[in-house]
């Protein structure tokens, strides 16, 4: 019986290229692509309509879905979401094909979760290069290492982003654009972390000077 993981997943999968485009930096969420990767065996895929959110100084899709169709096995169905700033397994589906066997226990225990969460994010993860948006899976068709440690760092806790200069550099970006209307909650939104994550951030990108001090009462852009 073979593992649902990352290894079965890519076994049949076409290269990638690496895909550069000019955005800006509080645009970044929004420039992104459908992306689809298929499979003999089924698909991966990163949608139009999901926003890419930011996991320490790379941009993700905030869910991946993928599906994998059994070989004397039950079909694999599984969403990978970021919720509050940590990737996690959101859905887990196994389905027992038509006169196939019934789904058990070692099923269960062949899906290596953490390295699919991992993988499949890491798989569809972009760097900001200026204002140049590059993807970085690489040509073999596997997720670059970096981005699957930057995936792994996450989910051990929203602490562990690295807070870089260029990162509170985008954070301001965001809380600019959208000053006029709700702009703590945009930055949440883009980044995929809760309010209080956000107020904190936007501080720490004030105090480094990529946004004005605040009067009493009053936003400052």
């Amino acid at each position: 019986m073979g593992h649902y993981c990352m290894a079965t997943l890519m076994a049949s999968s076409s290269p990638l290229e690496h895909r550069k485009c000019l955005v800006n930096r509080s645009d970044v969420r929004r420039a992104l692509l459908a992306e689809r990767i298929t499979l003999e065996t089924g698909w991966i895929e990163a949608a139009g309509d999901v926003e890419r959110v930011a996991i320490g100084d790379r941009f993700v899709p905030a869910e991946v879905t993928a599906h994998l169709e059994g070989k004397d096995q039950p079909s694999l169905d599984l969403t990978i979401a970021v919720v509050d700033g940590v990737p996690q397994c959101r859905q887990l589906r196994l389905t027992a094909s038509d006169g196939g066997r019934e789904v058990r226990t070692l099923d269960l225990r062949a899906v290596r979760l953490a390295e699919l969460v991992e993988d499949l994010l890491g798989l569809f993860a972009y760097r900001l290069d200026g204002d140049t948006v590059v993807r970085v899976g690489s040509l073999a068709g596997h997720p670059e290492p970096e981005s699957v440690a930057a995936v792994h760092e996450a989910r051990k806790g929203k602490g562990s982003r690295v807070l870089t200069d260029d990162f509170l550099v985008g954070v301001a970006d965001t809380y600019r654009t959208h000053f006029e209307k709700a702009p703590i909650q945009a930055v949440a939104k883009a980044y995929g972390v809760g309010e209080r994550t956000a107020r904190s951030w936007v501080s720490k990108s004030r105090a480094a000077g990529h946004l004005p001090a605040t009067k009493r009462g009053r936003k400052a852009i």
